[in-house]
């Protein structure tokens, strides 16, 4: 191939990028840590080569804003790729290897934003006067409290995202999470004081009314569903349960496989053993990331146990 005929190529296929991000118009930030830490980047075109754009390694964590993107574990668009749509990706899927070093948008989604996987849906109960929770952050001598007389999806319409490390539930019972409408790492308070939250402090984000916190008083549910993962983080081989349960998750190849899991809705019982028996633990509707000891990598048998979540601790 000529120079005359390099440069011509170079120049159309440079044109033809250009205009394709012209009309695509989307956007990704890219994270060097899982969880959005670390150096990141941001670009509404093409990264053919993350080294070559300040990054000491590849990306772990993304979040898409706008278009439909593809991600390549190599640079120049090689090695294993996946699409990503529009949605916050703590850690990567497992054709990723964990690792970015290269991205270009394929395609423009103006859809609402979605995350990688199916969020739980969540239900809101019916709203009493008395329903009623303070939010508070502590600097030193300084405290600084917003007060919800009603459920708040995004806390960042208030300025409150990610600040509460404290809080005083005065009437009801609420779901408080770490991503927006209520989801993400989860935990229900009824009326108390509570000086600290946990793997909650200081990443709260939504704070939802689930229930007046009164015995049987119980929020709508989801059809009863229940998803298993493989790995931490919902990652690898997966598994739905829906209606009654299983008594022997070797038939389905998934027995002590278990390392996270997602309720969609209903309360389920995890067990250790088959047919329901040895170490057993109910869990209700939410995201569980990481599995306590007792369940990690040990569960052989689940089961619904109700099919609505009674918001009482």
């Amino acid at each position: 191939m000529s120079i005359g005929t390099r440069y011509l190529h170079w120049l159309v296929g440079g044109s033809l990028a250009l205009s394709a991000t012209l009309a695509f118009a989307g956007q990704i930030t890219l994270f060097e840590r899982p969880n959005f830490h670390g150096q990141s980047v941001s670009t509404d075109g093409s990264l053919a080569n993350l080294s070559l754009s300040g990054f000491n390694d590849t990306a772990s964590s993304v979040i898409v804003r706008d278009g439909i993107w593809e991600a390549c574990t190599d640079a120049y668009f090689h090695g294993s790729c996946v699409t990503l749509r529009p949605g916050e990706y703590r850690t990567l899927d497992a054709t990723l290897s964990d690792r970015i070093s290269s991205v270009r948008q394929v395609a423009y989604d103006a859809g609402p934003p979605r995350a990688i996987v199916n969020r739980p849906p969540v239900v809101v109960a019916p709203q009493p006067e008395d329903a009623r929770i303070v939010l508070s952050q502590h600097d030193g001598p300084r405290i600084r409290s917003i007060e919800l007389t009603g459920s708040n999806p995004d806390l960042d319409s208030i300025g409150f995202s990610d600040r509460a490390d404290s809080i005083t539930v005065y009437g009801g019972v609420w779901r408080l999470c770490d991503r927006e409408g209520g989801t993400g790492n989860c935990a229900e308070f009824s009326p108390g004081q509570y000086d600290r939250l946990g793997m909650l402090d200081g990443t709260i984000r939504s704070a939802l009314f689930i229930s007046d916190g009164r015995v049987g008083a119980a929020a709508p549910a989801a059809a009863p569903r229940v998803v298993l993962y493989e790995f931490p983080g919902f990652r690898g081989r997966s598994l739905a349960i829906e209606g009654g349960g299983v008594p022997d998750l070797m038939w389905q190849r998934f027995a002590d496989r278990a390392g996270s899991l997602r309720i969609e809705g209903g309360s389920w019982m995890f067990c250790t053993d088959t047919n329901f028996r040895g170490e057993c633990r109910t869990l209700g509707p939410g995201e569980y990331a990481r599995l306590s000891p007792d369940l990690d990598h040990r569960i052989s048998s689940a089961r619904l146990v109700s099919n609505v979540y009674i918001g009482m601790r």
